[in-house]
């Protein structure tokens, strides 16, 4: 038996029940909901792209993200995030995750080689994130909560 069917075979229907109470006063609501559709998509790769978050311009941009992927997945990278950062595109890796890779793309005159880092030669004026989410499976899929982007200047 599979998910859809235990959580159908529990639901009953039953009859709506009107009572008329007669009230000397009182305010009325009504709510309606109307054209609701249920559907269902199956992929195998889905992209997402932001328009541009920069308002003016910044030294140094990151992400943070939670990934929550299903444990039977195989090793492998479910979730692919690139930055376009004027007009180049960096893969970045979020601030608050374990994988290897780049953490921080920022502005400097100096070039001080840290792995985690990508050291731009000019301020950060447009930015563009693209989230790639894989799956190897059409029915279930990895995904992530509590996005953020940060930005900000140098010190």
């Amino acid at each position: 038996m599979n998910f859809r069917d235990i959580i159908y075979g529990e639901v009953k229907t039953k009859k709506a029940v009107s009572t008329i109470k007669r009230l000397s006063s009182g305010r009325r609501h009504v709510i309606k909901i109307s054209n609701i559709a249920a559907e269902k998509t199956n992929y195998l790769s889905k992209r997402a792209k932001t328009k541009n978050l920069i308002s003016t311009p910044t030294d140094r941009i990151a992400i943070f993200a939670n990934e929550y992927i299903p444990n039977h997945f195989t090793n492998g990278e479910w979730i692919k995030y690139s930055i376009l950062i004027n007009g180049k595109s960096y893969d970045i890796v979020p601030l608050n995750s374990n994988k290897p890779g780049v953490k921080i793309i920022k502005y400097s005159k100096f070039k001080d080689g840290e792995s985690h880092a990508i050291i731009l030669d000019e301020p950060i004026k447009e930015a563009y994130l693209t989230i790639t989410i894989i799956t190897p499976d059409p029915n279930e899929t990895p995904y992530l909560s509590n996005l953020k982007v940060v930005s900000g200047k140098g010190v």
